[in-house]
């Protein structure tokens, strides 16, 4: 059974960490811990496969290729035979009690002579068996560490988004080394990657690229484009005009992309062939930074914008 205060009570006995007892009680913690298991603490690595050792099956598996039962059985056999004798001695009428006595002493002794290399061979056995338990415990426990100690290499690589192209081969080596499966290593880049797009600042621009004219949304930080959305072809290019013409001109067309974006934000009807843009785009924007923005890009249609979209 798991005692949660098994290393206080090692340093008030004086008693040695790494004596089987205690290799058994950091086994346990370390499999309840994985396990989510009462008594243990809580555990720093949920997704984390902690290496597990079964110790009662492990010193079976040493005790059975050690030959010390088959020894032992020896033993137990010439014993018998020796307590057979024995009875036979002791239950015959015709010997004195010194005949008696001196039989029995013989019968021991050829039994300790015997027995007495069997008996050595089992002594030094047991001991090769205990010395190679307790390194398949130490090692349990390097081999715990190591992997604690990849898994927060791992953690810090992942938060200052050194693994955000990691290849299969940088993927294989992780699993090796921490215990995560590949999908488990997978997903978390992935998830690090999402996480960090949630907070890219971002602007709605007007674009033309002479055939068609629509808004994108852009990362202002880099000018990446990260999402483009065509609303129609171009217009033909004008001759240029001067004075109120021109600004007129101006007003009209952004009054005619503003009054389009307004209507794709406020469509919800699921039927109309543009409902999808229209979900992307307030998705992507609140009610409030989708006014800001068509205020920032269509300045001169601003009493339209205001007229017609309210937060």
């Amino acid at each position: 059974m798991y005692d949660p205060n098994w290393r206080q009570k090692a340093l008030d006995s004086g008693d040695d960490q790494n004596s089987p007892m205690f290799a058994q009680q950091r086994a346990l913690e370390a499999q309840n811990t994985a396990g989510g298991g009462s008594g243990a603490g809580t555990s720093a690595l949920p997704m984390f496969n902690q290496p597990t050792i079964d110790l009662q099956k492990s010193y079976e598996t040493l005790f059975a290729g050690s030959g010390i039962g088959d020894i032992e059985s020896t033993i137990s056999t010439k014993e018998k035979a020796r307590n057979d004798a024995l009875a036979k001695i002791n239950d015959n009428p015709y010997f004195s009690e010194a005949t008696r006595v001196g039989r029995v002493a013989k019968l021991d002794q050829i039994f300790q002579n015997d027995t007495a290399s069997l008996r050595n061979d089992v002594a030094t056995r047991k001991a090769d068996l205990e010395t190679r338990f307790g390194l398949q415990t130490k090692q349990f426990d390097i081999n715990s560490q190591q992997a604690q100690q990849a898994f927060t290499q791992f953690s810090s690589l992942l938060s200052m988004g050194a693994l955000d192209n990691a290849s299969g081969v940088d993927i294989a080596n992780l699993t090796r080394a921490t215990g995560l499966s590949s999908s488990q290593i997978s997903s978390a880049i992935q998830a690090t990657k999402d996480a960090k797009k949630k907070d890219v600042p971002t602007q709605i621009i007007q674009t033309d690229d002479g055939t068609n004219t629509g808004y994108a949304v852009i990362n202002t930080q880099t000018g990446e484009i990260i999402k483009k959305e065509t609303v129609g072809g171009s217009k033909p290019e004008k001759t240029k005009a001067t004075g109120t013409g021109s600004t007129k001109e101006t007003k009209t067309s952004e009054t005619a992309d503003v009054k389009y974006l307004i209507q794709l934000y406020k469509n919800a009807n699921k039927k109309n062939p543009s409902w999808k843009k229209g979900s992307d785009l307030r998705k992507q924007y609140s009610p409030k930074d989708f006014l800001s923005n068509l205020l920032l890009q269509y300045p001169s249609a601003s009493a339209y914008i205001k007229a017609n979209f309210k937060v």
